[in-house]
Parts: C-alpha cells; structure tokens; sequence
C-alpha cells in the first residue's frame, strides 16, 4: 500500500510480487498504468484501513501524512496491517516549532485537506506511540524553484465557473501573507518573498521503521 509510482517503481524492479496502492483519489487511481500484479483501492478512511491485520510486509506513505487528521490513529492502523517486524516507509515536511504554528494555517488555505505538519520531535514521539522502532532518518532539503509555483497548489477544481477569480483572489491572500512573515521564519524556512528569488523551502525527513515483535 502506498504511492502509485513507487508502487509500479516497485514491481518493475521485482522488488516486490504484489502491490496494492490505496488512495482517496480515484483520478489519481486512474493515472496510474495497469500492471498484472498491482492492485488498486479507493478509500477515504485512514483510521480505518480495509485490510486486515499483519498482511503487508512494507507500507509506503510519501508527502501525505499532513492531509491525515488523526495522525496517531493512522500510525497505529499502520501498524496493524504490518507484519512483525514489516517495514514502514515515511516521508512528509517536518517544521520547527514557530515556523509551523504560523505557517500550518496558510497551508490550510493552500491545499484541500490540510491537517497540519508536525515538528521533528512530534513525528519520532508518535512512531513511538505506534509501536514503531526507527531504523534510519534521512533529512533533505525540498526547494520550489519559485513561489508562483509554489502558488499553483491551490486547489480550484471542485469551485464554482467562478474558480479562476477565486483561485487568483486566493493565491493573491497568500502571497500577501507570506510577504508579511517574521524575520524570524523567513530564516527558518531560507525564504524572503521580497528580497530573494526561488521559493519556500521545505524540510522533509525520509524515515525507515519496523513494526515492533509483539510477544505472545
């Protein structure tokens, strides 16, 4: 279960006999190419996976960790489909405390389902909590190349005739915003709408773990 192209990247590597991809999103579903040993499944419902317990030797979950609401809840749902000792492979921003209590709002505005990021120690702490053992943590820089593409993320599909001006009106809010920020996040995120080209910058933490051996 996880990302549609890691999925494919997965079976055309034969580094896996079966995959199955779940999303919410059946467009999505439908641009990924049929493969003999993939299959798909829609869902909505992240704290309550149709699968069921120890199935799946390795769970993939790439940049959509903060569209999920109950974040524990999912972690542990995770944990349940894993076989002991399955792998759990994560990857999602990671903010400092003060950048992400101001900037988790305009995200909100940003994106369609936005439920938050969460802080470095915040993610380790609920791994934990999920009876998840960290293997290995890789830290990376994400850069938009500039904030106009950093802006085309605004969700207009499912708005009025009207979703052109809104999206413009929108993406004009947010811009304004980010103009306005405190020195002080403009450092932590290596970004000064005024001053400096590019875009925002993200932190993003790759993370390997397991499923703890639970004893019988």
């Amino acid at each position: 279960a996880g990302n549609g192209m890691v999925s494919l990247s997965m079976l055309e590597k034969d580094y896996a006999r079966s995959v199955i991809a779940y999303d919410r999103s059946m467009k999505c579903m439908r641009e990924i190419p049929r493969r003999e040993r993939l299959s798909k499944c829609v869902g909505s419902d992240t704290c309550s996976l149709p699968f069921g317990n120890e199935l799946f030797d390795v769970v993939i979950c790439r940049y959509a960790f903060h569209h999920f609401e109950h974040k524990l809840k999912t972690l542990r749902e995770i944990t349940r489909v894993l076989k002991n000792n399955g792998l759990f492979l994560y990857s999602d921003p990671v903010f400092p405390e003060q950048c992400k209590i101001v900037l988790n709002p305009l995200y909100a505005i940003r994106e369609d389902d936005f439920f938050g990021y969460l802080g470095y120690f915040e993610t380790i702490n609920i791994f934990l909590m999920a009876e998840l053992s960290i293997r290995l943590i890789r830290p990376y820089t994400y850069h938009y190349s500039s904030f106009d593409t950093y802006l085309d993320a605004v969700d207009s599909e499912s708005l009025s005739e009207n979703s052109g001006d809104f999206a413009k009106r929108l993406k004009a809010k947010i811009r304004r915003a980010w103009f306005h920020l405190d020195d002080t996040i403009k450092r932590e995120i290596g970004f000064d709408l005024e001053h400096a080209p590019g875009g925002p910058r993200y932190h993003v933490i790759d993370i390997a773990a397991v499923k703890n051996v639970v004893s019988r």
